[in-house]
């Protein structure tokens, strides 16, 4: 495992930032300006990104349990 990355749990363009990471902060009340004021290697383009990927789990789960 790449030290540099968080592989395992679905890393940004292989930052050491998850998709989960942006989540928490969003939930938390985070805009997407602040998060990418604290985190400046990410971009809108990332959070969007990790928005979409779980809309797409959340809708592939619900067809799966449909």
């Amino acid at each position: 495992m790449n030290p540099a990355s968080v592989v395992a749990n679905l890393s940004i363009r292989g930052l050491r930032i998850t998709a989960y990471d942006t989540f928490g902060w969003l939930a938390s009340g985070m805009s997407e300006n602040e998060v990418i004021d604290d985190f400046p290697g990410l971009t809108k383009q990332d959070i969007r990104a990790a928005l979409t990927f779980a809309a797409d789990q959340h809708g592939r789960l619900m067809r799966l349990f449909a």
